[in-house]
């Protein structure tokens, strides 16, 4: 009997071929990546913030939030390197933080003169 559709690649993969005769065209997600849906045309990219080492990866939750202190602006990290310090004079408490902004500048009269911090200090 004639199939009347197409199969769809399986989460955690995805393929860009046209007219593919098999499988094997359904490619894992590159670390950085997921596909949390079946039938993907490209895998989506971990947000700014988070990183993803593992290849094949099927949910939004197997991007790994930065630390409390650090941030990243990356899309589709594939590792914690792209994690950058908050700079001296900032904090962080939240993890995850997407950009240079979600590290806090230290309020008036407090400071800090270190790196990846989660508070500053009194003067």
């Amino acid at each position: 009997e004639a199939m009347t559709e197409c199969l769809v690649c399986p989460i955690g993969k995805s393929s860009t071929v046209v007219g593919a005769t098999s499988i094997d065209v359904c490619l894992p997600c590159a670390a950085g990546t997921y596909a949390a849906q079946p039938g993907q045309s490209e895998c989506t990219k971990c947000r700014a913030g988070t990183w993803n080492d593992q290849n094949g990866s099927t949910l939004e939750s197997a991007c790994i939030h930065c630390a409390e202190g650090r941030y990243s602006d990356t899309l589709g990290a594939s590792g914690p390197g792209t994690c950058e310090s908050c700079h001296a004079g900032r904090y962080s408490v939240t993890t995850g933080g997407g950009s240079l902004a979600s590290c806090l500048l230290c309020a008036p009269g407090r400071w800090t003169d270190a790196l990846v911090q989660t508070d500053c200090q009194d003067c």
